[in-house]
């Protein structure tokens, strides 16, 4: 995994990066069964300060399965944004709007290679959706 990321984020924060995955099966009575698969993931993730009272953001991550022992090659971005108010003297309220899966395209992907077989798995996902949520901190509380 390989990531790159602002060290001053006064205002804006700012993340992206790469991870390799590889899998590896090997059998040592049947090296023709042998399998080995790999996965890719790319992120990049925005956080900007507007003022001392909002803050906007944006995160998208695009995985990549690659052509192996299973089936086609597989890839889908998922986008997610959303953006925060906050109140009180110490900014202790958040009221967060958050969407989700903005281009509809979640695959719910899982693979596997365990000691006997090889699994490809696909999950029914939520898709596109947005969520209003109110978040308060209890710092500072009874000083």
């Amino acid at each position: 995994r390989l990531s790159l990321e602002n060290r001053k984020q006064d205002k804006l924060s700012l993340r992206a990066g790469a991870e390799w995955q590889l899998q590896r099966t090997v059998y040592q009575n049947a090296p023709a069964l042998d399998q080995q698969f790999s996965s890719q993931s790319y992120f990049a993730k925005s956080e900007v300060m507007i003022g001392n009272k909002w803050q906007v953001r944006s995160m998208l991550d695009y995985q990549v399965f690659p052509q192996g022992p299973f089936a086609r090659k597989l890839g889908f971005p998922l986008w997610e944004a959303g953006c925060s108010f906050f109140a009180g003297e110490a900014r202790q309220l958040e009221v967060r709007l958050s969407a989700f899966d903005l281009l509809n395209r979640n695959l719910g992907v899982n693979r596997r290679a365990t000691f006997n077989y090889v699994e490809n798995e696909r999950v029914v996902a939520l898709g596109r959706y947005v969520m209003l949520s109110v978040v308060y901190q209890l710092r500072r509380f009874g000083q």
